[in-house]
């Protein structure tokens, strides 16, 4: 007698599910800002603006696994690291993270990771209302080994396991030996700190691994840890801890990664457009840094 064959979700699906969840656990059991019903218009949305974009380019949907759930887990990105009093920034960030998809590409592959790009976009436009917050999820220890096990579950499918090991290994280093070692103030107690945070753990297992925006090969993805983790600590350096310095620099090196994965006869293309969105990368970094920063940033909250 033979066992019935178990169907697994789509990995859209399967990330969506888990993120549900995690906002879900956010919502009851620790400080998840946005409300309930913001949450459900946001996801309605996203929906109908990912499917009006489909439509626009491929025509009618025929099939059901023509259906697309990654503007849902777009949307449930940003949802997790962003907080605002009002629900405009978070349409313009939504509005914003799958416009850009569709426009901002060369054949297949979009650059930019839609839900980071769209936090920093955010920054840009609404800067006093619209905050990066890496405490909304709390620092329970329960939660995040929940959050560890589902993230487990879809790393080993997508392959992407060593981003998050190899950003964490270089992250602790690189803040070991050029904040720690520089900065008579602050010392390694408070770095290690920074990974109680379970938002920190759902940015590097989740936002820090996009399938889409990150190398295939396996050193390719080495390096794309290890460039995002040392270029955290540099910003770091530069201008003190501040809460956006990972999405950052996960934003500015995700540009590269199209050139590594597009076919041949795409490649000089994409390498020029590669270096202008580094270049544009480069200046929201530099502008962004030279504003005040806000106490929630300060604290890590």
């Amino acid at each position: 007698m033979s066992l019935p064959e178990v169907k697994i979700p789509p990995i859209q699906l399967h990330q969506f599910g888990i993120l549900l969840v995690l906002v879900w656990l956010g919502k009851r059991y620790a400080n998840l800002y946005p409300d309930g019903w913001l949450i459900a218009a946001l996801l309605v949305w996203a929906f109908l603006l990912e499917h009006a974009w489909l439509f626009w380019r491929y025509g009618p949907i025929r099939r059901r696994s023509d259906f697309s759930w990654s503007a849902l887990s777009t949307t449930l990105g940003i949802v997790l690291m962003m907080a605002s009093a009002q629900p405009f920034p978070y349409l313009v960030a939504v509005t914003w993270a799958l416009t850009q998809k569709h426009l901002i590409r060369i054949g297949r592959y979009h650059f930019f990771n839609p839900s980071n790009v769209a936090l920093i976009v955010a920054l840009l436009l609404f800067y006093n209302q619209a905050h990066l917050i890496m405490g909304q999820m709390g620092q329970s220890l329960w939660l995040q080994g929940v959050v560890l096990v589902l993230a487990a579950t879809i790393l080993m499918r997508v392959d992407r396991w060593i981003i998050p090991v190899v950003f964490a290994a270089c992250y602790v280093w690189g803040q070991s030996q050029w904040i720690v070692g520089y900065d008579p103030m602050i010392t390694f107690r408070e770095v290690a700190e920074r990974f109680y945070s379970v938002s920190f753990t759902v940015f590097m297992a989740f936002m820090l691994t996009d399938p889409h925006t990150t190398p295939s090969k396996r050193t390719h993805q080495m390096v794309f840890g290890l460039v995002v983790a040392l270029m955290t600590v540099a910003l770091d350096r530069w201008s003190g801890f501040r809460v956006q310095h990972p999405f950052m620099a996960l934003m500015a090196a995700s540009v590269w990664v199209v050139p590594l994965r597009i076919e041949p006869a795409l490649r000089r293309r994409a390498l020029v457009g590669s270096s202008v969105l580094f270049l544009l990368a480069l200046s929201a970094i530099i502008y962004l840094e030279n504003l005040p920063p806000y106490y929630l940033e300060m604290e890590g909250t």
